[in-house]
């Protein structure tokens, strides 16, 4: 686990995140609410939670549209910087959209043993970050809902493999194995078609608008129909403290953390009180934290310099 001081530094350099955003959303009259983790953060402690680096929120997918309708002088102006799924810049690697801080870098262990930018050659890395999860109408009917989401599940873990080329000499056995196919698979398809992952995400958008929605909604890449509420349940939304402002939450918050983390208000062993394996992280803000220097990593370049 990160030494608090460097896991509080990364919170706050993502609360100053969250404010912007946040700013953001209430110009151009744009509703969110907070989500998994941050959530929980938001109830349990008030904030972060102590072990926690980044942030969740949710939104209905008219409010998502309405975010990417925000002129890009908004986003510049705090740098910021909105990314799609669809969208065909590499430097984002999830099958949701999320909100970078420019100029910060941070990376973990996992991206240098297993994951190298194409363009570039050297391993990955990301960006302090806000998720951002969207909410659509989903069936009534858990069969039909479970359904699709187990469909949308057959395809989502290789978005990042079409982006990204996986590394197959940091590994061995079984992980190594896996890598292979990630890497042939990707190679292939970068190789014959032009940005497969924006046809990736195409296929999940004609999964989620083929099915008749009801009065439930949902993110669709969720844990199957426990995370389904009805809208008039989840809204309209209410204010609690997270850190030094208030932020929006569901008004059955308890409902969602309970169906998320059953008992939440217990906390977990401290065996699990960790995130990610962070190895660098440069906030943007000057402050630099070169935690674990391993070869191949910003932090050994950094040295190397």
């Amino acid at each position: 686990m990160l030494p608090q001081e460097i896991i509080r530094s990364i919170q706050l350099a993502g609360l100053e995140m969250f404010h912007k955003f946040d700013a953001i959303c209430t110009k151009y009259k744009i509703q969110y609410f907070a989500h998994y983790g941050t959530l929980l953060g938001a109830i349990r402690h008030q904030g972060y939670i102590p072990w926690d680096d980044d942030l969740d929120i949710g939104m209905l997918r008219e409010d998502y549209n309405k975010l990417l309708l925000v002129p890009s002088n908004e986003w510049e102006g705090v740098r910021l910087e909105l990314i799609s799924p669809e969208m065909p810049d590499i430097k984002h690697d999830k099958f949701f959209p999320r909100v970078y801080l420019k100029d910060s870098q941070i990376q973990s262990y996992i991206d240098v043993e297993n994951w190298i930018n194409p363009l570039t050659g050297e391993a990955w890395f990301t960006s302090l970050m806000i998720d951002i999860f969207i909410f659509d109408s989903v069936p009534n009917d858990n069969k039909v809902y479970n359904k699709a989401v187990k469909k949308i599940h057959r395809f989502l873990p290789w978005y990042k493999p079409l982006k990204l080329k996986c590394n197959i000499n940091r590994v061995h056995g079984i992980k190594k194995a896996k890598n292979i196919v990630k890497l042939l698979y990707g190679t292939c398809f970068r190789t014959f078609f032009d940005q497969p992952w924006v046809q990736l995400y195409k296929k999940y958008l004609k999964v989620i608008e083929s099915i008749k929605p009801g009065s439930r909604i949902a993110y669709y890449i969720s844990d199957y129909d426990k995370l389904c509420f009805e809208k008039d349940e989840m809204f309209p939304l209410i204010k609690t403290k997270f850190e030094d402002f208030e932020i929006p939450i569901p008004k059955n918050y308890q409902d969602f953390l309970t169906a998320a983390y059953g008992d939440y208000m217990q906390y977990p062993p401290e065996s699990e009180r960790f995130h990610i394996h962070f190895i660098y992280a440069d906030l943007g803000n000057g402050t630099v934290f070169n935690i674990e220097p391993i070869a191949g990593s910003l932090g050994a370049k950094k040295i190397k310099k």
